[in-house]
């Protein structure tokens, strides 16, 4: 449930008074979302996985995210990493299981493929794409000690092929 926080902000003069928006947000997102509100544009070697929702904290639609993609390491013992995408219904874990977030914030019933309706299996195949084209959580050894940490210098751009 780490994931299901509010975003709270504020702008003097941008942001509109009680706007709320259900739109998915991750905290890569917020590099590319200063850059923009400073007017600082993206340079080669800046991060490429964060999308601007600068224009929603304007009160406009912007370009919301479909889906996010977690990925949880922790070093303070030998875990294994996880990784999860989810959509604004329904989340899919890299091993398979599959929830349905707004009825399971608990995460205690694993839905079974043909569970969840049409959209279940919509969101299914749509998160499964996902994993298709992300790396997987490298494995860590070391824990807290680990000198290195493991990262991906090949990742391509998921959320915007084309850029």
């Amino acid at each position: 449930m780490g994931t299901h926080v509010p975003c709270v902000a504020y702008w003097k003069g941008h942001t509109p008074n009680s706007l709320v928006s259900g739109d998915l947000i991750d905290f890569t997102d917020f590099y590319t979302t200063f850059a923009e509100a400073a007017g600082v544009k993206r340079g080669v070697d800046d991060p490429i996985d964060g999308r601007s929702f600068l224009p929603q904290l304007m009160g406009k639609e912007g370009n919301p995210r479909e889906w996010v993609l977690c990925h949880y390491q922790p070093y303070w013992g030998n875990f294994a990493g996880r990784q999860y995408v989810r959509n604004q219904e329904f989340k899919l874990y890299r091993e398979g299981t599959f929830y349905h977030v707004p009825e399971d914030l608990e995460e205690a019933r694993d839905l079974k493929a043909g569970e969840g309706g049409e959209p279940g299996a919509a969101s299914r195949r749509m998160l499964s794409e996902v994993f298709a084209i992300a790396p997987p959580a490298p494995p860590v050894k070391g824990g807290a000690k680990a000198k290195e940490r493991p990262v991906h210098p090949g990742w391509r751009n998921m959320l915007d092929p084309n850029d």
